[in-house]
C-alpha cells in the first residue's frame, strides 16, 4: 500500500477541507439570509445569557456588524486552518488530519452559536 506525499490527494484531508469549507460557506449564506430578512430590524440579540447566574438582563443587543463578524470569523478559520493543515502535512500527516478535524468542530460551534443567536430574532 503506497502512502500518499501531496496534500492534495489524500482523500480523508480533502474530505475535512471541504467540509471546512461547506460550514464556512453555510455560515455565511446562514448569516447573509438572516440579516437581509430582518433588514428593518435596528437591535439584534448578539449575546443571551441566564438571568439566574448573571442577575441582569439576559439580551444584550447589537447591531448588525457584530453579525457580520461572524462571517468574518468563518473566514479567519477556514483560512487558518487550512493553512496549518497544509503546512503540518510535511511534518506528519496525522498531525495535519488532527489540525483539520479541530477546525470543523470550530467552524461547526461558530454555526451553531450563529444559528442560535439568529433563531433569537
Amino acid at each position: 500500500m503506497s502512502r500518499t506525499t501531496h496534500f492534495f490527494r489524500d482523500r480523508n484531508l480533502l474530505l475535512l477541507a471541504s467540509l471546512n469549507v461547506f460550514l464556512a460557506a453555510s455560515t455565511s449564506l446562514l448569516v447573509a439570509i438572516k440579516l437581509y430578512a430582518m433588514r428593518g430590524t435596528v437591535n439584534y440579540t448578539v449575546a443571551y445569557r441566564d438571568k439566574d447566574i448573571v442577575g441582569l438582563d439576559s439580551f444584550t443587543t447589537g447591531t448588525a456588524w457584530d453579525f457580520i463578524s461572524f462571517v468574518f470569523a468563518a473566514g479567519l478559520l477556514l483560512a487558518m486552518g487550512l493553512l496549518l493543515a497544509y503546512r503540518t502535512f510535511a511534518i506528519r500527516r496525522e498531525l495535519s488530519v488532527v489540525s483539520s478535524a479541530l477546525t470543523t468542530v470550530l467552524l461547526l460551534f461558530l454555526f451553531i452559536a450563529c444559528w442560535l443567536l439568529l433563531a433569537k430574532q
